[in-house]
């Protein structure tokens, strides 16, 4: 299954790319996408820390799961904005200031 999810994941970030979508739903498919790739790279770390997997057979024959951990932080690095957007949460806050200022503007007898 590993082999497979892996191919999975890649076909994902690349299907918006390849036909165009909606704003909404290419958001939910490359969110999709970090959602897999998050959870491999987990597993990966995981092997990475395991005392008897001789490191031979890792990638590039480093015991450290520097590669992994490097991708998790770019993984997360594009997922939050694209949670971000498609919650549409990205700028609630200086909406919110900007509301409160002119509720406390219009409110101030003169």
């Amino acid at each position: 299954m590993g082999k497979i999810g892996e191919i999975m994941t890649g076909l994902l970030f690349l299907l918006p790319r390849l036909r165009p979508w909606p704003a909404r739903w290419e958001g939910r498919i490359l969110l999709l996408a970090c959602s897999s790739l998050f959870l491999e790279m987990l597993v990966a770390i995981y092997v990475h820390l395991q005392p008897g997997v001789p490191p031979e057979v890792l990638p590039l024959g480093i015991k450290p799961p520097v590669i992994p951990l490097f991708v998790v932080l770019l993984d997360v690095m594009v997922a939050i904005p694209t949670f971000s957007q498609i919650t549409g949460t990205a700028g609630q806050a200086a909406d919110r200031e900007i509301d409160d200022f002119t509720t406390v503007t219009r409110s101030r007898p003169e």
